[in-house]
C-alpha cells in the first residue's frame, strides 16, 4: 500500500477546523485531535479510518468513489465550512454598515462648492 503518511500527531485533522469544539476530540489510535462523528464510539482521524477501512475493505489502493462514510462526512465538512464562510462574510458586511452609519452620523454633511456654511 503506497500512500503519502500522515503529518505530524501534533497537526489536527482537518475535520476539526470546521467543527465546534464539543465535537473534537482525540483520535482512539494516535491521539491526534479529530472530529467525533455521532455519539460514542472510538473516533479515527482520517488517516487512521482510512487505513482501518482498506484493510477491511482488501483495498491496495484508497477508493474515494466507494467510501460512503468519508464521502458524506466530506460533504458535511464542505457543508460547515460553506455556512461558516457565509456567516464572516454577512458578519463582515454588518461590519462595514455599521462603520458607515456611524461615520455618516459624525461627518457634517458638505456644503455645496461655492457656498460658505450658514447658520440657521
Amino acid at each position: 500500500m503506497a500512500s503519502t503518511p500522515p503529518p505530524p500527531i501534533s497537526e489536527p485533522d482537518p475535520s476539526t477546523f470546521t467543527a465546534s469544539s464539543s465535537h473534537v476530540g482525540p483520535c482512539s489510535g494516535c491521539q491526534r485531535p479529530t472530529h467525533k462523528y455521532g455519539s460514542g464510539g472510538l473516533p479515527l482521524c482520517q488517516w487512521r479510518r482510512v487505513a482501518a477501512l482498506m484493510v477491511a475493505e482488501g483495498w491496495a489502493v484508497y477508493e474515494p468513489e466507494r467510501d460512503v462514510q468519508g464521502s458524506a462526512w466530506a460533504r458535511e465538512r464542505e457543508e460547515r465550512r460553506t455556512q461558516a464562510l457565509a456567516r464572516r462574510a454577512a458578519w463582515q458586511k454588518d461590519q462595514r454598515d455599521a462603520r458607515e452609519e456611524l461615520k455618516a452620523q459624525v461627518s457634517p454633511p458638505p456644503s455645496p462648492p461655492g457656498e460658505a456654511w450658514q447658520r440657521a
